[in-house]
């Protein structure tokens, strides 16, 4: 981990390291994330996929990246949209927590219960695993995460 410098810290003491990871949380890479969060015991640590779940998001990922004919050897870069229906009372946290990750995030559209909304990054379709699974993640903790769709870039 980096201080607000660039220099290394070294320590294994949370109790060190939690300040920077306060600091700079907007930083962690997205990939990390989830593993990061659970380190320091905040964020979507303690939200945990199941082996049935993974199996069977991996097997909705594999087939829509299958029909979609994108050869993911190639350029494969594209506009990545999760979808998300949350109870209005998390609407403010769910905001709040996953605009520290490099997604954009939108509310579409509210209802007296329920914001639902859509969060969007422009990457290569061959990540599509690390997203689903931080996405699946924060619509366990907050509400639910609906699915994802895509456009290729030109």
């Amino acid at each position: 981990m980096y201080d607000d410098r660039g220099c290394d810290v070294f320590s294994s003491d949370n109790g060190t390291l939690l300040p920077l990871y306060h600091l700079h949380r907007k930083w962690i890479l997205d990939f990390n994330r989830y593993e990061i969060d659970s380190l320091f015991g905040e964020g979507l640590a303690g939200i945990i996929e199941t082996d049935e779940e993974r199996k069977f998001r991996w097997a909705l990922n594999d087939k829509k990246v299958t029909d979609s004919g994108i050869n993911l050897r190639r350029v494969n870069t594209c506009h990545i949209s999760h979808h998300f229906e949350i109870p209005s009372v998390n609407a403010d946290k769910f905001a709040r927590e996953i605009a520290l990750t490099s997604f954009a995030i939108r509310r579409i559209s509210i209802t007296d219960d329920q914001v639902t909304f859509i969060a969007t990054k422009t990457q290569a379709l061959a990540l599509i695993d690390y997203q689903t699974h931080l996405m699946s993640m924060y619509g366990k903790k907050y509400g639910t995460y609906t699915g994802w769709s895509f456009e290729k870039t030109v």
